[in-house]
């Protein structure tokens, strides 16, 4: 499936996306059958996260891809790992857990205010949750999350039904502000959604959900990205890992069975390569506005040629000659420099963004380069940033 762009700027500015359809109704049947066959046979990790006196009940099951098929195929099979690369613009996938969250009908127990990775063992920034029911799910038993909270800080990890600080030493992280008592201080973001959509979001992402007086079942998968590390703990994480005890290091790459590989992007080192501009100053200052989301449009004279095509991926280097940035073309057609207009200007993201900035530079720039008329043909060509390259090597 397409991720869109700006799905891809929310999650990285929001911390939460939604994704309608990330399952075909095919495998939401795969899912709700990995989810019946594991709440007849909970793993060793099950909880009921529920009182004895709530009329619903809230279970929940961790790590248990391996044993139930259901998982495993929409762990390997579906668009879930692919999506989760894109909204982080990883290189790499891995699964870290498949969490099963289910409320019952009639369900009082709400999930509180929380991040996921403070209570996991893991650290980095590359980390994407998606949470995918398998019934309709109205927003008032959807999750909520605050906008831009994945950007930190981390908050003290707590028991949900007595509030104890199992984890890190008392004051360690900062506590959770009251969201509740001040709605109008925070952004709050919900989506109502049908079986087979999904909300991605980051670990860090504060959120929490209601009761549920419909049956709700959700499948989680927690991927990783390029960054994230190996974090073992002195506490028992939730979900723990036993096996890793003694054998993969603080700092260490999550590069273990447990964790498989899901997916993998596009390989820059098989890629064409290029740079902006006319010279390392102007490139690095390209690359610049490419990696923070304001560059996504460029342009050439004909007489270059056609450099690429609709679909093409290509890796943008700095002014050093180091790989960057992997682009795809979106768009590309011929325009007369006059032709040009101001939505495609700003779609350049050079300079104020205008279009009289936008003709003054090219003019300055064309000069340079081979010579500027203003009925010159130019390629024009739309693109977007599918990943980061975060170890440039040449």
């Amino acid at each position: 499936m397409t991720v869109s762009e700006t799905q891809i700027a929310d999650f990285r500015a929001d911390g939460a996306v939604r994704v309608r359809g990330l399952l075909s109704p095919a495998e939401v049947a795969v899912a709700r059958a990995g989810v019946e066959a594991n709440l007849a046979r909970p793993g060793p990790r099950a909880i009921v996260a529920s009182g004895a006196g709530d009329p619903g009940r809230f279970f929940e099951d961790f790590r248990n891809w391996t044993r139930i098929d259901g998982y495993r195929r929409i762990v390997e099979t579906s668009a879930a790992a692919g999506v989760a690369g894109v909204l982080m613009g990883a290189r790499e996938v891995r699964l870290h857990h498949d969490h099963l969250l289910v409320k019952e009908a009639g369900t009082r127990q709400s999930t509180p205010w929380h991040q996921d990775q403070p209570y996991y063992n893991i650290d980095g920034a590359q980390t994407c949750s998606l949470w995918i029911p398998l019934d309709p799910v109205p927003v008032s038993a959807s999750l909520r999350f605050v906008a831009g909270s994945h950007l930190g800080p981390w908050l003290m990890p707590r028991t949900f039904m007595t509030g104890e600080a199992r984890w890190f030493p008392a004051g360690a992280l900062a506590e959770l502000p009251d969201i509740d008592a001040e709605p109008g201080a925070h952004r709050i973001l919900s989506w109502a959604l049908e079986p087979g959509d999904a909300i991605a979001f980051s670990m860090l992402a504060l959120h929490s959900a209601s009761g549920s007086t419909t049956r709700r079942r959700a499948l989680s998968l927690r991927f990783t990205g390029d960054d994230v590390v190996h974090a073992p703990r002195p506490w028992k994480t939730s979900p723990d890992f036993p096996e890793l005890d003694g054998v993969l290091p603080a700092g260490a790459p999550l590069d273990h069975p447990l964790f498989p590989v899901v997916w993998s992007g596009p390989d820059w080192r098989d890629l064409e390569r290029f740079a902006f501009g006319d010279g390392p100053a102007l490139a690095d200052e390209l690359i610049g506005l490419v990696l923070g989301g304001r560059k996504t449009a460029t342009c050439w004279s004909l007489r270059d040629g056609q450099q690429t095509y609709p679909g093409k991926r290509m890796a943008v280097c700095d002014g050093e000659g180091r790989p960057r940035a992997v682009v795809e073309t979106v768009t590309l057609e011929q325009k007369r420099y006059f032709e040009v207009d101001a939505a495609f200007a700003r779609l350049e993201g050079e300079g104020d963004l205008t279009l009289e900035d936008w003709r003054e530079g090219h003019r300055l720039y064309f000069e340079r380069t081979g010579g500027f008329e203003p009925e010159m043909m130019l390629w024009c060509e739309t693109f977007r940033l599918v990943a980061e390259i975060r170890t440039p090597f040449t």
